[in-house]
């Protein structure tokens, strides 16, 4: 069956209210990074879907309370018919500690052995903690900074350990965390007294942990992928990410305030800068070697992009986000992404429900 022709349910995550079963931890600035642009995106993916020939499309409002009985309306629209007729377009990629569905409706989705885009249950959950993704990205040999959880009941053991392994700057960092929530200027510290306070600091506001690593001061790249091992691997062309020319080396990085500060997703740029640009092939061709690597090392399926920093020579994976944001707006990384590549927002949308396709058929084969 040709997947322009399947039916198309967006499953988009919402904010669970009055949650009386478990308990969830909001402040504002978890709401403004869950909340800001969601419904554009939501509508530019339906848009582009229906430019590409989808005829339809349904978006359905999803929550950790909903989901199964979601689940159920749209199992009964399709009832006794065979379910390569439609595809579920996940947009559910909350922590759930947030209030927005994540983890809980994959797995369900895959016991029910539905088709969904994006990353299965093992690699969303991988990448989600960022300490276990390095863990696996060193076992793998891909490179990547040497790193120290922080134990609440004694940082300072724990910064004993970290100052013979790695030399300051480090920053310290949220081990569960996504659009530079909890990130400052703060978090580069460059002494052990500057340490000591910023984890006092993070501790007070995160309950999911912190780990330190070094912080690298040299050029940064982001990097979109999709696929898997299985059904071939698409690696994007790579973006630098250009910060502001006046900032010290130890600024440069997208901090929460500058990420959410009216300028987009790139608060450092000043006016009249680029925000992005390409790089020359040869570098291209070495960064790519080392995304591909530390893809396949997380058994990683979907959709993604990898973000890395390097230092002299050396190039290191920071993480890797799983179900990254799919945003076509100008300066938003997909975008120019997808710019460079020549590739349309609705070739992009019907590549990840061909991958969907393509990926769940041979598992359940």
């Amino acid at each position: 069956m040709m997947s322009n022709l399947v039916s198309v349910h967006i499953l988009l995550g919402c904010l669970t209210n009055n949650d009386e079963d478990r308990e969830i931890e909001l402040n504002s600035n978890a709401m403004l990074c869950n909340e800001y642009g969601r419904l554009d995106n939501c509508n530019d993916i339906k848009t582009a879907l229906l430019e590409y020939g989808y005829k339809d499309v349904f978006t359905e409002l999803v929550t950790l309370k909903n989901y199964n009985n979601i689940l159920d309306s749209i199992e009964k629209i399709y009832f006794n018919k065979s379910k390569d007729l439609f595809v579920l377009f996940n947009l559910c990629d909350g922590t759930e500690t947030d209030g927005y569905p994540g983890i809980s409706i994959l797995l369900e989705i895959e016991r029910r052995q539905l088709y969904f885009t994006g990353s299965d249950s093992f690699f969303f959950q991988i990448t989600t903690s960022k300490p276990n993704l390095k863990r696996i990205l060193q076992s793998k040999s891909v490179p990547t900074s040497n790193f120290i959880e922080i134990d609440k009941n004694n940082p300072e053991k724990s910064l004993d350990q970290a100052e013979k392994l790695l030399s300051y700057p480090m920053i310290i960092k949220p081990s569960i965390a996504y659009a530079s929530l909890h990130i400052s200027n703060k978090s580069v510290v460059n002494n052990r007294e500057e340490a000591l306070i910023q984890i006092e600091t993070m501790f007070k506001i995160i309950n999911e942990g912190i780990f330190i690593e070094k912080y690298f001061s040299g050029h940064e790249y982001t990097v979109l992928i999709t696929g898997d091992e299985q059904n071939e691997i698409k690696i994007f062309p790579v973006l630098e990410r250009i910060f502001n020319s006046k900032l010290k080396l130890n600024e440069r990085l997208l901090t929460f305030e500058t990420y959410w500060s009216g300028y987009g997703y790139n608060g450092y740029a000043i006016q009249g800068e680029k925000l992005w640009q390409s790089i020359p092939v040869k570098s291209d061709e070495q960064i790519e070697s080392i995304v591909r690597n530390a893809y396949i090392a997380l058994n990683g399926n979907g959709y993604a992009r990898v973000d890395i920093r390097t230092e002299g020579t050396n190039i290191y994976v920071l993480e890797v986000n799983a179900n990254c944001s799919i945003g076509f707006g100008n300066n938003t990384p997909l975008g120019e992404i997808l710019d460079i590549s020549l590739y349309t927002p609705p070739q992009f949308v019907h590549h990840l429900i061909q991958l969907a396709l393509n990926r769940n058929f041979k598992e359940k084969k």
